[in-house]
C-alpha cells in the first residue's frame, strides 16, 4: 500500500493545468495578476515538486 512516488507524480503533471486554471478561475484572476510563485522543498518526497 502506499503512494508510489512516480506514478503520483506523473498524475500531478497531468491534472496540474487544470487545477491551476481552475482556482485561478475561481479567485477571479488571471497570469498577468500573479507577481510570484513560491514553493517549499521539504520535508517529503521530492517526486510532488518535480512536476513545478
Amino acid at each position: 500500500g502506499g503512494v508510489v512516488p512516480e506514478i503520483a507524480a506523473r498524475s500531478h503533471l497531468s491534472h496540474l493545468d487544470k487545477l491551476v486554471t481552475a482556482a485561478m478561475t475561481s479567485a477571479g484572476i488571471n497570469y498577468n495578476d500573479i507577481a510570484g510563485v513560491a514553493a517549499t522543498g521539504g520535508p517529503g518526497l521530492i517526486g510532488g515538486i518535480l512536476v513545478g
